[in-house]
């Protein structure tokens, strides 16, 4: 798959830094498989790390502000509805749980939840980015400042892991990729079987 993927890339004959800026930006691969993808290129690691933590920090920037509008227009329509239902039953169980710990905290619980969406993101685990940080953000109520902070230090730190390892296992960097790639989408395909049983076992 990452063979493929590199092929499909080098094909549209792109800088390796703007297919990262590219690949951050994208759920699944995010800022974790763009620095993944460059350090595969043997191209500059930090000049794609850069170019890919711009992007992200943009579209940080952007969603700290519009998911939680989006989830409130989405409660309006039917079919988005259930979109939203499906997202936010993914991170519910966390989302209370930070709560939780916040709410222990007295005045500084606004702290613990900003650290929580922090501590999320920058796990350098896939589907724990940027997309997930934002929904949990607005799950938690964080206001748009809190939310976008909590995302570009995350984001940063997780960057910083993997640009470690990128850099430690540059001459198995494909192989790295590649395994990311798989179990990104294994969690996916997992998360998607879970709400669906959930569902099904509701309705029973």
């Amino acid at each position: 798959m990452a063979s493929a993927i590199i092929a499909f890339f080098d094909s549209l004959g792109w800088d390796p830094a703007v297919v990262a800026a590219l690949l951050a930006v994208i759920p699944v691969t995010e800022i974790k498989g763009a620095v993944l993808y460059v350090a595969s290129q043997g191209a500059s690691v930090w000049r794609g790390a850069f170019a890919a933590y711009l992007s992200s920090v943009l579209l940080a920037a952007l969603l700290s502000v519009t998911v939680p509008r989006t989830l409130a227009l989405a409660k309006k329509i039917p079919f988005a509805k259930k979109v939203a239902t499906f997202l936010t039953e993914r991170l519910g169980s966390r989302a209370e749980h930070i709560a939780s710990n916040a709410d222990q905290k007295g005045e500084r619980g606004a702290d613990a939840r900003t650290f929580g969406v922090f501590a999320f993101v920058a796990i350098p685990l896939p589907l724990t980015g940027i997309w997930a940080g934002a929904l949990l953000a607005s799950l938690l109520g964080l206001s748009s400042k809190n939310a976008f902070f909590a995302l570009a230090a995350g984001n940063f730190t997780a960057a910083g892991i993997v640009l470690t390892v990128a850099l430690l296992a540059a001459d198995r960097a494909n192989f790295v990729f590649e395994v990311f790639l798989y179990f990104a989408l294994a969690i996916l395909l997992i998360t998607i079987v879970k709400s669906l049983c959930a569902r099904h076992k509701a309705r029973a």
